[in-house]
């Protein structure tokens, strides 16, 4: 390309050159044939005073003198002649040459225009030009009437070209007239940025083409003449780059989940994907938009359950897409979504695809534990063993007793999940917060009671993280060091109570009663009625938040709602103390649900027992 373009260049200045050397001989020419005319006419004068006397003059004199004119007037004849003939020829090949460099200089021109347009109409970007006044030229290149299907580009549309909106043009209209200004295109990369068509989505067949488009000016007497406009497709790369994402995102998961699964206790594993199954299967009854619609805050309330856990076990891609459906239902009341129950049913079967993944190497990893164990507390299971072999152990309330602790375990070994939620948000929010501190480790917890209090400690747990502990530039402010959250686990007869508690901002009542009427909660008449406990206990309605922006974790109002309703059905009871400035304390309280269970089991010991004795 550059030896042709050498080659155009020199057709372009050896013609030129040709012209000026020609024409400098033809001018040298005739200024020698005037040069003869002249010195004859000074010659011929001078011999017509010297004649003047002619018969005056003896005969031989005159005829010398007649003589010397003869040859003279010979001899100019044929230096004009000869002269003559030099200039016509000079004059000829000089005509000649000039037609040969117009010749060449014509050819030159087509072969370069040819040049240009067959290098334009094999780029692979479509190119034509905007006039300042924003209408189309003619001029485009071969691949621009492929990617924008028209042949035609003079007068065509700015809407058709773009694929845009009045507002839309009306925009980039704005932007064409702030580059036309010589201050600003001299700085044009910076004030390309604000073009709204920098990336156009074109339909074209029932398909979609991405184009990103390039602007360039083109500068004449320092004023803005055009603005070229080159595009290029880059459906197939932004494909390729979303399938890598994909692809990256997939390896990724399978990470998380490797990962999250080898530092998770297997019970803790097997609880989280039986619930998870549960939930599942309600959502397999919603069958219609109808009955989705009206199941809109319980799936809400499920979905923010779900994605909670799935975070706090590490299944990061579990989560998000947990999480997207969570957004769905908060879209739903605000917007009216008439794709809703196709949007449900595309989200939902990608969170069932991922959680079969999951559910798959769980297999994989755990294909070692036969089906028909299940895991016991060593120590108490050899506790039990002694002290019947001994005989400290005889009478059957104690072994029941016994009995019942073998899938009981220290408090302390329940709390790793707890403990991998504050790792995993601290390091995320750039907070600084100690590990959970475990007021009484050692003392035994049965694994029905734990997991019946585990959601409400799920939620309670990621609101301290996320809202509880201040950041840290707050907490110097206030001279508090680091964040701290504890727990504590008390059981006795009347039934089990938990507690939670953190040193952060604690809760403005005022600030919740606030937020309440805000959000239509209660009337604003009511407000003045309600006391500090009352303002507090506020936190647990539905939809209410003090937070004004959502984290990953917490901030949508749906959190201690869920605490209240989940604590409710198991018959227990929820109840914060809080102190602005000092933190929050929640207690837990739940009845002794394993009483029934071991005074049924007892019973119908005994009644086998009877029965074998009477059929003896």
């Amino acid at each position: 390309m550059a030896r042709k373009q050498g080659r155009t260049r020199d057709y372009l200045i050896r013609p030129v050159s040709q012209f000026n050397i020609s024409g400098s001989v033809a001018v040298l020419m005739v200024a020698i044939f005037v040069g003869v005319i002249v010195v004859n006419y000074l010659k011929y004068s001078y011999i017509t005073r010297v004649m003047s006397n002619f018969y005056s003059l003896n005969e031989e004199t005159r005829e010398i003198l007649l003589g010397i004119r003869m040859r003279l007037l010979i001899t100019d004849v044929i230096l004009i002649i000869a002269v003559s003939l030099v200039i016509i020829l000079v004059w000829v090949k000089m005509t000649h040459r000039i037609y040969r460099a117009t010749e060449k200089f014509a050819r030159a021109m087509v072969e370069g225009k040819q040049e240009i347009e067959h290098m334009l109409n094999n780029l692979d970007q479509g190119i034509f030009t905007i006039n300042p006044d924003c209408s189309i030229n003619a001029q485009h290149s071969l691949r621009a009437r492929t990617l924008f299907g028209m042949d035609n580009f003079q007068g065509a549309k700015l809407e058709e070209i773009f694929d845009a909106d009045e507002d839309g043009i009306r925009v980039f209209k704005k932007w064409v007239e702030l580059v036309g200004e010589p201050r600003f295109f001299k700085k044009w990369k910076m004030y390309e940025k604000l073009n709204p068509f920098r990336v156009i989505n074109k339909k074209s067949n029932g398909s979609v083409q991405i184009l990103k488009v390039d602007y360039r000016p083109i500068v004449t007497d320092n004023s803005l003449a055009k603005i070229m406009v080159l595009t290029t497709d880059i459906t197939e790369k932004v494909k390729s780059e979303k399938a890598l994402k994909k692809s990256r995102r997939e390896q990724e998961a399978l990470m998380e989940g490797v990962i999250a699964l080898v530092n998770t206790d297997k019970p803790a594993v097997d609880k989280f994907v039986g619930d998870i199954e549960g939930y599942l299967r309600g959502f397999d009854q919603i069958k219609s938009s109808k009955r989705l619609s009206t199941n809109v805050t319980q799936l809400y309330r499920d979905m923010h359950t779900i994605k909670g856990n799935a975070g706090t076990f590490g299944f990061g891609n579990l989560a998000r897409l947990a999480g997207n459906l969570e957004e769905l239902f908060i879209k739903l009341k605000t917007e009216n979504i008439s794709d809703l129950y196709e949007q449900w049913c595309q989200g939902l079967e990608l969170f069932t695809t991922e959680f079969g993944n999951i559910t798959d190497l769980r297999r994989k990893i755990f294909s070692g534990d036969k089906k028909d164990r299940i895991g016991i507390s060593g120590a108490a299971y050899n506790k039990l063993i002694q002290g019947i072999s001994s005989g400290e152990i005889l009478d059957i309330d104690q072994i029941f007793e016994h009995l019942c602790n073998l899938d009981s375990e220290p408090f302390a070994s329940y709390c790793k999940k707890y403990q991998r939620i504050i790792q995993l948000y601290r390091e995320k929010y750039n907070k600084n917060i100690e590990d959970l501190k475990i007021e009484n480790p050692e003392q035994i917890v049965h694994r029905d009671i734990m997991h019946a209090l585990d959601p409400s400690m799920v939620h309670i747990i990621r609101n301290a993280v996320d809202h509880g502990i201040e950041r840290n530039e707050e907490r110097e402010k206030a001279n508090k060091g680091a964040g701290i959250i504890s727990i504590s686990f008390e059981s006795d007869k009347n039934g089990s109570t938990l507690t939670i508690s953190d040193n952060g901002k604690g809760m403005d009542p005022d600030l919740i009663a606030k937020v309440a009427v805000e959000r239509n909660l209660i009337p604003k008449k009511d407000l003045a009625k309600l006391s500090t406990e009352e303002k507090i206990n506020l936190i647990f309605e539905s939809g209410l938040t003090t937070t004004k922006e959502a984290g990953e974790i917490s901030g949508r109002g749906v959190g201690l709602d869920a605490v209240k309703t989940y604590m409710e059905k198991l018959n227990g009871s929820v109840s914060i103390e809080t102190k602005v400035g000092n933190g929050t304390i929640f207690v837990l309280k739940l009845p002794p649900i394993l009483r029934e269970n071991k005074l049924e089991i007892r019973n119908k010991y005994r009644q086998q027992k009877i029965s074998i004795r009477e059929s003896s």
